[in-house]
């Protein structure tokens, strides 16, 4: 899963990540934080980016545990995929 690589059934960012300031430190890189906590951020960054409003909303996330899931997101660009089902 890279951004350069995503086939068009699958809907990136539609922002530029890199304008992304950190704002919000998550402890924990769980798949509830992702499934929930950065969903709504990326919609708010959808939102702020495109009106040139308040960047400051990436998510830096520590693990107190290991670093596995830090790694794994790395050689993802930091994308990860949620379903969302009807």
């Amino acid at each position: 899963l890279l951004r350069s690589t995503l086939p068009p059934t699958i809907r990136g960012p539609s922002y530029d990540p890199r304008q992304v300031q950190p704002g919000i430190l998550h402890l924990g890189t769980g798949r509830f934080s992702m499934a929930l906590l950065a969903t709504m951020v990326d919609d708010l960054l959808a939102l702020s980016i495109s009106s040139d409003d308040d960047r400051r909303w990436g998510i830096v996330a520590a693990s107190v545990r290991s670093g596995d899931t830090l790694r794994q997101l790395a050689k993802q660009d930091g994308l990860f995929l949620i379903n969302e089902g009807d």
